[in-house]
This record gives C-alpha cells, structure tokens and sequence, in this order.
C-alpha cells in the first residue's frame, strides 16, 4: 500500500476536477466581453449622409444624436435644447478636452446641426465631429 493514501481500489472517486469547468467558464466570459458592446449600440433610427472622406472617430462622451424632426439626444439619453447649455456647462474645463460626435439624420435641417454646433461651441467644446456612412469604396 505505497502510497495508497488510505483508499481502497473499490472506493469509487469522489473528487470533482473543477479545472475543466474554471476554462470552459472563462471562455465564455471573454466570449461576453467581446460581444456585449455590440448589443448595445444606438437604436436611434437615424439615416446618416454617405462620405468618401469619413474616419473613424474617437469614442467620446460628448455623443449627440439629432433626428430628423429635431429631437435631441446625448450618450442614448433625450435631451432638450434649452437644458443642453447648462448641462454642458455643469462639464466645466472636462468639455473642452473632449471631442462632441455629432449624428444627424440626413434629412435634419442644417439649420437645426449648426445650432448644436453654436451650443457646444460657446460651452467651451472646440472640437466637434460629424458622423458620416462610408460609401463602401
């Protein structure tokens, strides 16, 4: 009985190997990781205008949606006009160094995209983005 441990050859194994179980799990959560920002993306149906010369943008917090009737949203949450300057003002110094992504329905005035535009830049938001649909070249 070298070695034996005390255990007989007939005793069944009552030992559960959880190290299969702890990679099985682990894949799954990076699975997860990886797909979970896909299902949360914008549900704001907005048609954007197509652009040769797009880029893609840095994320920033300071994302704006404007549909084509003129109702505004910041970060998937609706916002009025008249209370967008003093929210943007609440930022302070922290504006200034982001970048404001704007996304507008391409059949929103562009009167209504310039007036976004005016808010931001007198809350101290220099740099403003325009998101645009590539053409696919």
């Amino acid at each position: 009985m070298a070695g034996g441990g005390g255990r007989n050859e007939d005793d069944p194994i009552a030992d559960i190997n959880v190290t299969p179980l702890v990679d099985v799990v682990l894949v799954v959560l990076i699975i997860f990781m990886i797909t979970a920002p896909m299902l949360y993306q914008s549900t704001i149906d907005v048609n954007l205008p197509k652009a040769d010369s797009g880029q893609q943008s840095e994320k920033s917090t300071l994302t704006f949606v404007v549909t084509k009737d003129g109702a505004l949203t910041w970060d998937k949450t609706k916002v009025s006009w008249e209370e967008l300057p003093g929210k943007l003002k609440a930022l302070g110094s922290a504006a200034a160094q982001k970048t404001a992504i704007i996304t507008a329905d391409k059949s929103t005035p562009h009167g209504t995209v310039v007036r976004l535009m005016d808010i931001l830049r007198t809350s101290g938001v220099t740099k403003v983005g325009i998101t645009v649909e590539g053409q696919g070249k």
